[in-house]
């Protein structure tokens, strides 16, 4: 049967574009309980933990988007008797507050504003002030915006008050470069669909060891029981229940492409060559980005809908969609912004392209004219 969906080039945080050599794996049927299956499963976790570099932390899998591995490990770390302290300026940190009130766990909101980063001082004040807060929550690049939050600000001063650091990297983990010890990180989710350039099926959980210990009884769900999930591991090698074994086999060799291209700091290079590119050719169109250019993060940037009356986003989107070309849908910002994201297998070239058919588009819309 031939493929009825015709390819395009996504410009999203994921899923995203993949090799087609990622795709390929993918060609072939496994047994969730074979020996080869559960060989190619742990592969996949050890190759994740040497991306990180850093001995006693553990990598748990869980079926399911990214928020499913944010949800299992909130659910999993927090005790009655634990209080986290949530940063947020955009939807992700605004969804692990709406997490933590369906799981009944205590918490405390630090807000700051969609276009402003974590306020270092108001956090350290909070801190000090209540003496119950536990842990911290952080998300590392709050992809709503494509702001790229202070990681290393936040763990110092984990690590001054000792709290623990909970790290949404979802967009960030294998595309910029995380120092899990100096950031004095405790638990960091990230997905297979994201910087590590596989498909969606599943999250993971990348915890200490201590810490994964102790979550023995905390978690008020089966499926998300993160310490039952490593359990069945070290137990048979076996995920719990049905495993996404054809994402499996594709981050396995995404995870060889990754090595192949010279690791994290590559691809960032790359990622990050691809979003000067998109800022300076959108900027030339007339576009202007939804924050502050010091906050921007290479994963994804925000752009602000242009003044123009005659501009609509749904036909802008539709068309560039037509000509093989997909931006993210929608904004997720209280201002009317779109996104275009920097990250999976593209290049400078396609994002050049990608420039080239927003101009084609803008001036069919008679917005501008070439």
């Amino acid at each position: 049967m031939i493929n009825k969906f015709k390819q395009k080039w996504l410009f999203t945080p994921g899923p995203l574009t993949t090799s087609k050599k990622t795709k390929e794996a993918m060609l072939v049927d496994v047994g969730s309980r074979d020996n080869d299956f559960i060989k190619e499963n742990q592969l996949v976790c050890n190759n994740i933990i040497r991306i990180i570099g850093v001995k006693n932390y553990i990598c748990v899998p869980i079926q399911g988007s990214g928020t499913f591995g944010i949800e299992s490990a909130l659910s999993s770390i927090l005790t009655n008797k634990s209080k986290i302290l949530i940063l947020s300026n955009g939807e992700y940190g605004r969804r692990i507050i709406r997490i933590c009130k369906k799981i009944s766990k205590k918490f405390i909101v630090l807000s700051s504003k969609e276009d402003e980063i974590y306020s270092i001082d108001k956090c350290e004040k909070l801190i000090k002030k209540d003496k119950q807060i536990t842990h911290v929550a952080i998300v590392h690049c709050e992809t709503s915006t494509g702001m790229l939050n202070p990681l290393v600000n936040i763990g110092n001063l984990c690590k001054k008050y000792k709290k623990k650091l909970f790290v949404d990297a979802m967009s960030t983990f294998g595309g910029i470069k995380i120092d899990f010890k100096k950031n004095n990180i405790d638990v960091l989710v990230s997905s297979a669909n994201k910087c590590l350039e596989g498909v969606p099926g599943f999250s993971f959980i990348i915890i200490k060891k201590k810490s994964l210990i102790n979550c023995s009884g905390n978690a008020n769900s089966l499926s998300f029981d993160i310490y039952d999930q490593w359990k069945h591991f070290v137990k048979n090698g076996q995920w719990r229940f049905t495993p996404p074994t054809h994402s499996i086999l594709a981050l396995s060799h995404s995870l060889l492409l990754l090595k192949k291209e010279g690791g994290v700091s590559k691809r960032y290079n790359r990622y990050k060559k691809n979003y000067e590119t998109l800022l300076k050719g959108m900027e030339k169109i007339g576009f202007t980005s939804f924050i502050n250019k010091k906050y921007h993060s290479p994963i994804i940037v925000s752009f602000n809908y242009p003044k123009n009356k005659k501009f609509n986003f749904e036909k802008f989107y539709k068309k560039l969609s037509s000509l093989g070309y997909v931006i993210y849908s929608g904004t997720m910002t209280k201002k009317k912004t779109f996104r275009i994201g920097c990250i999976g297998d593209i290049n400078s070239d396609i994002i050049k392209a990608l420039l080239k058919n927003i101009k084609k588009t803008l001036t069919t819309m008679k917005i501008i004219n070439l």
